[in-house]
């Protein structure tokens, strides 16, 4: 048997005495102030523009690597990319390791080696990689090499400024 005063999410309207249907309420329009939760703080904000600059600045990087590497070892492109993908992804993950691990001097210590051994990886072949791109001229040269030896620099930097700034309102 099919019950007529159920509602569409399977609940009955309440029943006056007389046996009729109660009338529907109207839903209170109230506004409730957003939590603090859900708003995103001037320090939030500015580590997610720092984060984004750093990630276009990572897949910049994770290009010259994937071609320096494929370049100078021959590998194949998709070997290429995940070596890549592994040391400038990898740089940004144990600065994030290290930023969160507190007081732990483990965890502390081998990211900070990872991150000294990519970094050094990162500006030699991007270093590399600007240098084979650029014009035949001793300045044009000299340029592009401190455009590859700065590039992770920049990264590990706006990193690090985002991770501090991630926790302030």
């Amino acid at each position: 048997m099919i019950d007529l005063t159920a509602t569409a999410n399977g609940t009955h309207r309440q029943r006056t005495q007389a046996g009729k249907r109660a009338p529907k309420r109207e839903a209170k329009k109230t506004s409730r102030p957003r939590s603090k939760r859900t708003r995103t703080g001037a320090g939030r904000r500015t580590a997610m523009v720092l984060g984004s600059v750093a990630a276009g600045l990572v897949a910049l990087s994770i290009y010259h690597l994937t071609c320096a590497i494929s370049t100078l070892t021959g590998s194949p492109l998709v070997l290429a990319v995940l070596l890549s993908f592994g040391i400038d992804l990898g740089l940004v993950a144990s600065e994030v390791a290290e930023m969160i691990a507190g007081e732990d001097g483990k965890v502390q210590r081998w990211s900070r080696s990872y991150m000294l051994m990519a970094t050094v990886m990162s500006m030699l072949l991007n270093a590399y990689e600007f240098a084979a791109h650029a014009p035949p001229h001793w300045f044009s040269q000299t340029l592009s090499v401190g455009f590859g030896l700065a590039l992770p620099l920049m990264v590990y930097i706006l990193a690090r400024q985002a991770g501090g700034l991630w926790g302030k309102p």
